[in-house]
């Protein structure tokens, strides 16, 4: 399946999945092992205030979760008031 960048929605305070695809993009074309892209994701705050995390992750759609094989994902705290 296509790969795609996807970001997972958490609330911080209790670590609760609210969206496990929140945004995502599709890479355009194969990626080789070092190599880099830049992707852009359009994204709209949660209408509660509070805490939240944007986890980001690759999916191999209809495969697997990157993480679920070992790879790292990035974190990204952020407060909506």
């Amino acid at each position: 399946g296509a790969v795609r960048l996807a970001a997972h929605l958490i609330r911080g305070d209790d670590e609760e999945d609210i969206s496990l695809y929140y945004a995502g993009a599709v890479l355009a074309r194969d990626v080789e092992p070092g190599e880099s892209v830049e992707l852009t994701l359009r994204l709209r705050a949660p209408a509660e205030p509070g805490r939240y995390v944007l986890e980001f992750d690759m999916v191999s759609e209809h495969l697997s979760w990157f993480e679920d094989l070992g790879s790292p994902t990035v974190r990204h705290e952020f407060v909506v008031e």
